[in-house]
């Protein structure tokens, strides 16, 4: 009896130093976690404790163990407790568990976890930092609370997306500036708030910068701009927020490195600064719905692959620079509706000979309109309205050359009562 006491004792003894071992190790990188463990009803303590009694059981190793403490921490965090139930192997086996993809065969090295659109709901727990992830994809959920500064522990992380989680809020941590590996950050569609933080611009391998519909606030940091170390097509998605201040000149630095920007619907203010010219292998330049004033510069005239550029709903004036002639052999989409521009409609539109879209409605455009624009080849869609001093006239050839070359038969041509219009009135609006 008194073997088997001491036996017991023993062991219970073991339990604990065990605990204390793997308590101290999660506290040196997890610092914030130490006071949970002092209290033995939180969830670090309780799931610490059944780890333990495990890794004595099984012969874990450390590290492993500390895995699988990290694991169920995070995933009853979330509110998610069915996740052994759905290995179909073995339920102890953690590559096996939900949404876990491994590296190798015995449990040491999880690269992937993937728990998209689980309705999960509950916060992101820090112990993420415990885990040596390449890839983590946690969108269409309902996490809520904040994005842990921890997260810049996680040094091998290639892809992180917390897009549609429209629970979670607050700041980006400036620590994730330390993922210099990260290529794919998308926290789009969620509440996030605060600053941009400068240290986005320390991600000098990434490609896409998605933080559009959040609550996003200030300046656009010219941090972000001296990205193009990257060496990738970069795309940068700022749209939906309450950005202010002007575009820095810095974007220029981008140079032909970036693929797209969206700055739209925000609150800049200023000119669209003239080195924007610089952007030669850019295809979408999308900054409608903000507050932008002055000349639309002619260095949009560089621009080598750009596709689609939508200045619509600022404050611009001045004339459309004839350089656009310059993207004759790309410009697909053109919309500077709700703007401020004025002057003639530059006959050398008529070169864009892939334009399917013209939309110039709600500005002051005074003279005739150019005969060229019945010449592209590829027009669906031209928007003429609202420009009271615009006159001459919409010829039938012309408009049955734009109805002709649209391919999705679904040509629209808008114009106001001062044009004069012998288009067929299927497919004429007038306003």
């Amino acid at each position: 009896m008194i073997l088997i006491v001491g036996v017991l004792v023993f062991k219970e003894d073991e339990g604990q130093v065990e605990f204390n071992k793997m308590r101290k190790k999660i506290i040196s990188r997890l610092p914030q976690s130490a006071t949970d463990f002092d209290n033995e009803i939180t969830l670090r303590h309780k799931i610490l404790h059944s780890v333990v009694k495990e890794k004595i059981k099984m012969g874990y190793t450390e590290e492993r163990s500390l895995r699988r403490y990290a694991l169920r921490t995070i995933f009853e965090s979330m509110g998610y407790t069915k996740y052994k139930d759905d290995s179909p192997v073995d339920p102890e086996y953690e590559c096996a568990w939900k949404g876990i993809k491994c590296g190798n065969q015995n449990g040491t090295t999880i690269i992937k976890w993937t728990l998209t659109d689980l309705e999960l709901y509950g916060t992101l727990a820090s112990e993420i930092a415990l885990l040596p992830l390449a890839k983590l994809f946690l969108d269409k959920n309902s996490i809520f609370e904040t994005i842990p500064s921890e997260i810049g522990l996680l040094n091998q992380l290639t892809h992180l997306k917390l897009n549609n989680n429209n629970l979670l809020s607050g700041p980006i941590p400036s620590e994730i500036g330390l993922l210099n590996q990260l290529t794919h950050l998308e926290l789009n569609n969620n509440n996030l708030s605060g600053p941009i933080p400068s240290e986005i611009g320390q991600l000098k391998s990434i490609r896409d910068l998605f933080f559009h519909e959040n609550s996003f606030n200030g300046t656009i940091p010219p941090e972000i701009f001296r990205l193009d170390q990257a060496g990738n097509k970069l795309r940068i998605n700022f749209g939906q927020n309450v950005l202010s201040g002007t575009i820095p000149s810095e974007i220029g630095l981008l140079g032909s490195k970036v693929k797209s920007i969206d700055f739209t619907w925000n609150q800049l203010t200023g000119s669209i600064p003239s080195e924007i010219g610089i952007l030669s292998h850019i295809q979408f330049l999308l900054f409608n719905t903000n507050e932008l004033s002055g000349s639309i510069p002619s260095e949009i005239g560089l621009f080598k692959k750009i596709e689609h550029i939508m200045l619509e709903g600022n404050d611009l004036n001045g004339t459309l620079p004839s350089e656009i002639s310059l993207l004759n052999q790309t410009l697909q989409d053109l919309n500077v509706n709700l703007n401020n521009l004025s002057g003639s409609i530059p006959s050398e539109i008529g070169l864009l000979s892939k334009l399917t879209s013209l939309k110039l409605k709600n500005n002051k455009f005074s003279g005739n309109i150019p005969s060229e624009i019945g010449q592209l080849p590829e027009m669906c869609y031209l928007y003429l309205q609202r420009n009271p001093n615009l006159s001459g006239e919409i010829s039938n050839v012309t408009c049955s050359n734009i109805v002709d070359s649209c391919s999705k038969g679904r040509a629209q041509i808008k114009h106001d009562k001062t044009v004069k219009c012998e288009c067929d009135s299927c497919t004429v609006v007038v306003d």
